[in-house]
């Protein structure tokens, strides 16, 4: 792999030791909470009362820190304090629910120091109260951050992204669901009840959020619950590509695409040889259409990787992947254009000329067609591609075939290209085969020249025709 492969730094991908906990991002604690609103009395009236009603009846500005309580208290106070993190703050109006919002973060934070301390905590009970403050926070409505509303002329290299206000809370609750999702000491069956379908449909759902830094926790948690509940394992990568046909037969753009690729990219690594029908119906219907979408620069990188992947596994579907990527072949998009070509010199690297014998001609035909491209960074590419020694072994070992194809072209980019330094590097092509075979070279060659002469009359002939019509019509 070469400049191909990811450059992109993944989030929370490997796996990690027994007991550690993916914290992909730093979480920066604020203020504390103003402890004269904590009176002595809350703690008094708080070991009076029944369990299970202990916090009933307390708000978030009201309930105790874990230290005013008895130890067998502080389950119960954990769960009332994810349920009083359920309200929902206005991040829209910098004035509005100031206080609350700083009382939120707080307890929010404080939430995970008592998850650091105690390991008891996690459990089926405390998950479930969890997961009703995941769905209050989390899963929402994407408004102006879709891309349909998004301006055409948006460049994601270079405008910045729209950030959630709501960050400081959205992300210490995904931490939170990361660290439960984490934990060995919780059964996965147990952690699975609560796991289902349409809380996947939800993640994925937000993988369209425009900040970044919401899409690396959605990464790594997905991936996570990719890893530990394999009865779920069919239904993601379903899903997956549902979720990738979307984007290449109906909505163009995501935000998430990179990341969901990402994880992919992981997925496919764990795939055992021989590859099964559904791993190539995936590579078929799923990954191989992402070559068609409008912004495939955005996330061409990660989808590369991915093919890459498939290759590792089953060098024989290079046959495949090339003969697609010529059926879809973006001749009126240079840029894109440069993106095939790197993709296929990649797959070179990695295919023999054996792999590739049914595809030779019309691979060369798409190769001559390149060389004399007027965009000349295309053309440039596909000239450095030529004097590849995995291109040239696949010229030898078919010179019958290709040569003509491809010295047709070279030839007349040698000597009508508008750019001199392709004119240069298409010429030393040239040479190049000469030595593959100097007899079959000087032979083709003359048929080239002979052909080109016998054009240049047609086409004198036909401009004679045409000025005697205009000066008969004069």
């Amino acid at each position: 792999m070469s400049a191909g492969l990811a450059n992109k730094k993944t989030i929370g991908i490997s796996k990690l030791p027994k007991g550690e906990f993916p914290s992909n991002i730093h979480i920066l604690k604020g203020a504390s909470t103003d402890e004269a609103t904590m009176s002595r009395g809350i703690g008094a009236k708080v070991g009076a009362r029944k369990s299970g009603k202990l916090f009933s009846d307390l708000t978030i500005q009201t309930l105790p820190k874990f230290k005013d309580v008895q130890a067998s208290h502080r389950h119960e106070l954990f769960k009332a304090k994810l349920k009083a993190c359920c309200v929902i703050c206005n991040f829209k109006d910098e004035k509005a629910d100031v206080d609350l919002k700083e009382q939120k973060k707080n307890t929010l934070l404080e939430l995970v120091d008592y998850l650091n301390a105690d390991n008891t905590v996690f459990n089926t009970g405390v998950f479930k109260s969890l997961m009703v403050t995941v769905n209050a926070n989390l899963f929402r409505t994407l408004g102006c951050g879709s891309p349909q509303q998004k301006s055409p002329t948006l460049d994601p290299d270079e405008d910045e992204p729209n950030l959630e206000e709501a960050w400081p809370h959205y992300q210490v609750v995904y931490e939170l669901l990361l660290r439960f999702i984490m934990n060995h000491e919780m059964d996965p069956a147990d952690i699975r009840g609560h796991l289902d379908e349409t809380f996947i449909l939800k993640m994925l759902e937000l993988f369209n959020s425009e900040d970044p830094r919401e899409r690396d926790y959605l990464k790594t948690i997905l991936h996570r619950i990719y890893g530990r509940f394999m009865p779920m394992r069919d239904f993601i990568r379903k899903s997956i590509m549902n979720f990738f046909l979307k984007i290449a037969f109906e909505y163009e753009e995501n935000n998430g695409i990179s990341e969901l690729l990402e994880i992919l990219c992981a997925i496919i690594n764990g795939f055992k040889s021989p590859l099964k029908d559904s791993h190539i119906f995936f590579l078929e219907k799923a990954l191989l259409p992402l070559h068609k979408v409008s912004n495939l620069s955005v996330f061409h990188t990660q989808l590369q990787n991915c093919i890459l992947q498939f290759l590792e596994k089953d060098i024989c579907l290079s046959n495949k992947i090339i003969a697609y990527l010529l059926k879809i072949w973006p001749i009126t998009n240079a840029s894109k254009e440069v993106l095939f070509l790197q993709e296929l010199e990649e797959i070179f690297e990695m295919a023999s000329s054996h792999d590739l014998s049914n595809i030779h001609v019309s691979l060369f035909k798409r190769f001559s067609n390149c060389v004399i491209s007027n965009h000349f960074q295309v053309a440039e590419r596909i000239l450095f591609l030529i004097n590849n020694e995995q291109v040239q072994k696949m010229v030898s070992d078919n010179k019958e075939v290709v040569l003509e194809i491809i010295m047709k072209g070279l030839t007349k980019s040698s000597k009508s290209h508008w750019n001199s330094t392709v004119q240069s590097m298409a010429a030393n092509a040239l040479k190049s085969l000469t030595e593959i075979d100097k007899p079959l070279y000087d032979s083709l060659s003359a048929k080239i020249a002979s052909q080109e002469e016998e054009s240049s009359k047609r086409e004198h002939e036909v401009s004679s025709q045409w000025d005697l019509l205009a000066h008969e019509f004069s």
